[in-house]
């Protein structure tokens, strides 16, 4: 990611879009029906509930890092939920990456 965000070899960026495509293509495409999206629809629906909570900001901080802790010490929550969040982080920063060369790729 480093490289091809600080790269002006177009030859670099061809080779990295060519190695991305050539592992992606045994992936097969997000349909992104229910069953794909259905963890994301109950943290959306889950949201009004935390937004209009009646806490005060520190009780809900303190209430958040008792949540954090709890998460922590349970290994087996800690291998499922904090991966699955770190996964998204990265692939949401490596899309975020690849859009911003490929935008910079087309401008020159």
């Amino acid at each position: 990611m480093f490289t091809i965000h600080h790269t002006t070899d177009d030859l670099v960026l061809e080779k990295v879009l060519s190695k991305t495509s050539n592992t992606l293509k045994e992936v097969d495409p997000a349909k992104l029906d229910r069953v794909e999206t259905g963890r994301f629809g109950e943290i959306v629906s889950a949201l009004g509930e935390r937004i209009l909570a009646e806490s005060s900001v520190d009780a809900e901080r303190k209430k958040e890092r008792q949540r954090r802790d709890l998460v922590e010490a349970d290994e087996e929550q800690e291998q499922e939920g904090v991966e699955v969040v770190n996964d998204c982080y990265r692939i949401l920063k490596n899309n975020r990456i690849l859009g911003q060369v490929l935008r910079n790729q087309l401008a020159a």
